[in-house]
């Protein structure tokens, strides 16, 4: 396979679906203020934040990261601007997989 059509792949935080991030093809984001990949669905799902009484978890994660936790007017978990994920990033997983 050339560099150019490598695609690599990552796990959604809220529902571990395996997305492809890179080359042409972005299914998903990485949150760098997070550090957590997040697939389109659960972004376009929860445009207008996350219900941190569904999403504990995120809670939990950004309080033992230290990690400013900033609710909007509707009391839900406003999600960061995204990005491509760094280089060699925790959460991707190994090509033969």
């Amino acid at each position: 396979m050339k560099h150019d059509e490598e695609q690599i792949f990552y796990v959604c935080f809220y529902v571990r679906a395996t997305v492809s991030i890179g080359r042409y093809v972005y299914e998903g984001q990485y949150i760098p203020a997070w550090g957590v990949n997040i697939c389109n669905k659960c972004r376009q799902d929860n445009w207008n934040g996350i219900d941190p009484t569904e999403h504990e978890r995120t809670v939990q994660l950004l309080k033992y990261r230290s990690v400013p936790i900033k609710f909007n007017a509707k009391g839900l978990l406003e999600i960061p601007r995204g990005g491509s994920p760094p280089p060699n990033s925790k959460e991707a997983l190994p090509a033969d997989s």
